[in-house]
Formats: structure tokens, sequence, C-alpha cells
């Protein structure tokens, strides 16, 4: 157990090995050399050894957290199978923290970030208030556009475990999403110096770059990290907006196309293509555009920045009171759910509309076409931590 703590696998492994030549028979033994390989990312015998634990003792609550974490994190992804499996141990024992965990993630993934508050709240019940649990509502709270309460659980996980990189990143996004672009950079450059292989940090700082008028720092790291990974929708989507704003619309489209060749059911990529035939002066297109992408809304945000781009396209095509109950609509949907600059901008669309007169009877018919204080700064050890502790026979 020490070699695991220390994450010396390879030694682990051997005594491990040597204990199972004594109690072939041992569950545990088994759990844990199947978090060993999981953590090499060896999911094959991860999954295994698992089993081997579950058919020892089918009531073996730790065997079915770590098949589910197979699941979760190995390719193909199962999350029908990992939820069950999950189910199975926390039914088992009502106790297992890390299991509570894995189905808040699996709930936010899901777009239920109630119910992942839910899970996280049965975490703590188990006695063990970690900085997980206030990292996972941090994320839960973002998800739902309370800003408020996610940065008062992000500062309790700082609190709690300064080491932990992720908080850095979800504390930036926090910022990010209350238009504090400039604030996220710091916690930014923490979490990329301490995890340099986690592209999610260069283009968060990319992105705040962006939002804070340095656009060619912001095009230097979108490009290095499309050079990372070709396949990096974020990247190509940050890109396309810098492309946007400097009116180059051919180069945009081609990212949000890359993107939808990557993922054709993209929220973002799809709005992109309205957006570039909005500025392209094609408001009518655009707005059969927007429609058309109303059925890859699936987030109260993503529905809200939806609506603000279809009143875009309606005030250019003077509708007027459409494009008020649009931007309305939009801005009432929940509190911070606009991104920051959408939301002034719709405000001051809205200060202008209010003082014309709508015509109550505008209407279009679409046509689908065939998108804080910072604490730094946590260790730089790469040795994860173990996923769960079962109780020792």
């Amino acid at each position: 157990m020490r070699a695991y703590e220390k994450g010396d696998w390879a030694q682990a492994l051997d005594y491990f090995q040597q204990v199972l030549d004594v109690e072939p028979n041992d569950a545990d033994i088994y759990y844990h050399m199947g978090d060993v390989y999981r953590f090499q990312g060896d999911y094959a015998n991860a999954l295994s050894a698992y089993q081997s634990a579950k058919q020892i003792d089918a009531n073996f609550a730790p065997a079915y957290l770590g098949i589910a974490q197979v699941d979760l994190y190995g390719s193909p992804q199962k999350l029908d199978e990992a939820q069950t499996a999950l189910q199975t141990a926390v039914s088992l024992d009502p106790n297992l923290h890390q299991a509570y965990l894995e189905l808040a993630s699996l709930s936010l993934a899901q777009n239920n970030a109630d119910v992942a508050l839910d899970w996280l709240q049965k975490a703590a019940d188990t006695g063990e208030d970690t900085a997980a649990i206030e990292l996972g509502r941090a994320k839960a709270y973002l998800a739902k556009g309370d800003s408020e309460d996610a940065l008062t659980a992000i500062q309790k996980a700082n609190q709690m475990d300064r080491s932990l990189v992720e908080v850095y990143t979800v504390w930036a996004q926090v910022l990010q999403a209350n238009g504090d672009f400039a604030d996220s950079i710091q916690p930014l450059q923490i979490a990329a110096a301490n995890a340099p292989s986690d592209l999610t940090n260069q283009i968060l700082l990319a992105r705040a770059y962006y939002e804070s008028g340095d656009s060619d720092k912001a095009m230097q790291l979108v490009n290095a990290s499309l050079q990372k990974d070709s396949k990096a929708i974020d990247a190509y989507l940050l890109r396309a907006d810098l492309y946007l704003d400097a009116g180059d619309t051919d180069a945009a489209r081609a990212d949000f196309n890359s993107v939808l060749r990557l993922s054709y059911n993209d929220f973002d990529a799809n709005l992109g293509i309205g957006r570039v035939l909005l500025a392209e002066t094609l408001a009518g297109s655009a707005y059969n555009d927007f429609d058309y992408t109303e059925k890859f809304a699936q987030t109260d945000a993503q529905k809200a920045i939806l609506l603000y781009w279809r009143a875009k396209a309606l005030v250019v095509l003077d509708v007027q009171s459409a494009a008020i109950r649009d931007f309305e609509d939009a801005l009432n949907y929940g509190e911070n759910l606009l991104p920051y600059r959408l939301k002034q901008d719709a405000l001051d669309q809205l200060g202008q509309l209010y003082t014309a007169t709508p015509t109550a009877t505008e209407t279009l018919t679409p046509t689908p076409r065939p998108s804080a204080t910072i604490t730094p700064t946590p260790a730089k050890s790469a040795t994860p931590r173990p996923s769960a502790t079962p109780t020792p026979k």
C-alpha cells in the first residue's frame, strides 16, 4: 500500500501479486490491482481485475465502482452501464463516497445539475466533507447559472485542498461566467503550469485573453492548441470567434464546419453558421439557421444564447416586437445564463427598441436548412489519488 500511495505502480503490482499467491481469494487485492492498471490507462487489465474481485465476492461494492470507472473513462464509454454499476455499488455500501462523486459527475455530463447536487449531498452525508464535493458543487451551480453559489463552493474547495489543480480551472470558469475574464488569467496560469498537457486550461486562457482584448495572444494559444490536437472543438470555436471579429467570415465558416465534421449536432457550431450568415448581412438565412439550431439546444444557457442571436437577426429584419420578445426571454431564462458580453448587448438593444413602436402582428415563418483571490499553488505531483479505499477484510 505504501508503493500504491506513492504511485510506484510496478512495485505495487509486484507486492499485490505476492499477496495473491498466499491469499488468492482476496477481493481487496484484486480491486487495488484494478486501480493500479486504471491509473496507468490499462483499462482491459483493470476491468479483468475488478471482475475478479466481483467473482470472489458478489457483494463487494468497490468492485462495481471500479467496473463503472472503466465504463466511464475507458474507450468506448458505456454511460448506461456505468450508472447501473454505480447504483449497485451504493446500494451495497451506502457509505462508498467515491461512487456518489462519480454519479454526480455522470449526472453533470447528462446536464442534470440538480440530480448531481443530490448525489453530492449523499457523498457529504457519508461523513467525508471533501474538496472534491465542493468542486462538484461548483460545477453543478455553474451549470445552473448560479455563479454566486459556484464561487462560494470553489473558494471552499480551494481552502480544503490547494493542491487540487482542477479547482483553479473551475475557479476561472466561474470568474468568466461573471465576465471577470482578466481575473481568470491568474488561476488559469496556475492550472496550465501544473497540468501542461491539459488543453482545457490553455483554451480557457486563450478565451480570457480574447475577452480581455488581446486577440493576438488568444490566437497564438488557439493555434498552438490545434497543433497539439487537431480535434480540439473548443479551440476551433474560439478561433472562429476571432475570425468573425476580424471580419473574415470565410475562415470562421471553415472552423465552424470543422467542428460539425467532428460533431454534427454541436450547438455552438450550428449557431456559428447562423452568426456567419448574419455577419454577411444575410439576416433571413441567419434567422432560419437559428431556428434550425434550436433542436440542438439542450441547456437553459444554450436556449438563452440562441434567443439572443435570433433576436439579433430580427433586429436587422426590422421585426421589432419579435426581437423584443426574444431579447426579454433570453434575459429571463436565469441569472447569468447569458454570457456577460451578450447580456450587456441585449440590455442595450432593448433600450433602443423600447423607444421604437413595435408592430404586434409581425411574424416570420422559418424554413429549416437542409453551434476573486486565488491561493496558489497546487502540488506538481502526478500521482493520482486512490479512487476509493475499501474497508479492510
